[in-house]
């Protein structure tokens, strides 16, 4: 449990507003909603885009396989389970636990860790994606503003 207590005297504004702020922090679930779709259209961009450069290519054998079996298909796609849960809240594998003391989005698609192993590393948020989020957090807290 987290706690910070804070007590000022003399200028009731300013202790309500203190006051608010300590609330929005204690209860983060209206902004971890909103950055767990901020993921979810990360993750459609990346898709939209082949990864757009962070995604090794297909292997030569798979790639001809892939022509073959599933022509069209693109890179971390063949049957969408994957895409699909990663971008649309609600699929089918798709995590998207939300609560006051955490955000979690994900997959739980089978097949996840294949396309990590072979060609999906971890992508870690830019500093740009990152000085959006953290300004998302920073306008709850301090204002309540989603």
């Amino acid at each position: 449990m987290r706690s910070i207590e804070i007590e000022v005297f003399g200028l009731p504004e300013v202790d309500e507003r203190l006051a608010a702020v300590m609330e929005r922090a204690e209860h983060p679930r209206p902004v971890f909603a909103q950055l767990a779709d901020g993921f979810a259209d990360r993750e459609r961009v990346l898709f939209a885009n082949d990864g757009e450069g962070h995604w090794d290519p297909l292997s030569k054998p798979y790639a001809a396989w892939k022509a073959h079996h599933h022509p069209g298909k693109p890179i971390n796609v063949l049957t969408g389970t994957l895409r699909d849960s990663l971008t649309m809240p609600g699929a089918k594998y798709s995590v998207r636990e939300i609560s006051d003391a955490q955000m979690v989005v994900g997959t739980r698609d089978p097949v996840a860790h294949l396309a990590q192993h072979f060609h999906r590393n971890p992508i870690p948020l830019s500093k740009q994606e990152e000085a959006v989020w953290v300004e998302q957090i920073r306008r709850w807290l301090i204002a309540g503003e989603l």
